[in-house]
């Protein structure tokens, strides 16, 4: 009898002890928790505003993601994703031919996967690089300098909240350029204002 209750016993106990792992296991989630969002360093109103400011844009394709840090708080933590890009085409700073983007979540925009074709608009990544591995680390402005392109370059923003962005989803990738042109020449000659730098930060 006392060895049948021994045998019962340690076995709740190695129950227990799985439970409590997968517990551990799943506060630590590969994205973030769905519907979780947060406020975005930048609200930008229009194309030239997001031009001006942003010191980066690249066309490109991710070629790789793996799993980054660990962020959140108490029971709501997700590891951030780093996208590794071969960048097809810079539209404007220097980028460099391979560059990496951690992205958190926390804007409510899926994470980039494998073979995803977008436009980004980037601004360098603050802190250490999530991998030493040479690359230039970046982060996208914000989910409002995020696109899709398809497979016939057509356009599909990441946000459509703003009218703005609205008005571009579905332009083709080749008018897209013109009214970037059009941006860049706006913000050279002064006629928009950049929005100031946010507070230095870890990551982006």
């Amino acid at each position: 009898m006392r060895s049948r209750y021994r045998s019962v016993r340690g076995t709740a106990v190695v129950v227990a002890c799985v439970l409590a792992l997968g517990a551990c296991a799943r506060q630590v989630a590969t994205s973030p928790p769905f519907g979780i969002s947060g406020k975005e360093l930048y609200a930008f109103d229009g194309l030239a505003q997001m031009t001006a400011t942003t010191p980066v844009v690249v066309v490109g394709e991710v070629t790789a993601t793996e799993p980054g840090r660990t962020i959140g708080v108490a029971e709501q933590t997700w590891r951030t994703n780093v996208a590794t890009l071969e960048v097809e085409k810079p539209l404007q700073g220097n980028a460099g031919d391979q560059i990496g983007v951690e992205e958190t979540g926390t804007n409510g925009v899926p994470y980039l996967k494998v073979g995803d074709r977008v436009i980004l608009f980037l601004r360098p990544y603050i802190g250490d690089p999530p991998r030493e591995d040479g690359l230039n680390y970046f982060t996208v402005m914000s989910s409002q300098g995020r696109f899709a392109l398809s497979s016939d370059e057509t356009l599909i923003p990441a946000n459509v909240e703003s009218e703005w962005l609205g008005k571009m989803s579905g332009l083709q990738m080749k008018d897209f350029l013109a009214a970037f042109s059009a941006a860049q020449a706006s913000a050279q000659q002064g006629d928009v204002t950049p929005l100031p730098p946010p507070p230095l930060a870890s990551g982006g």
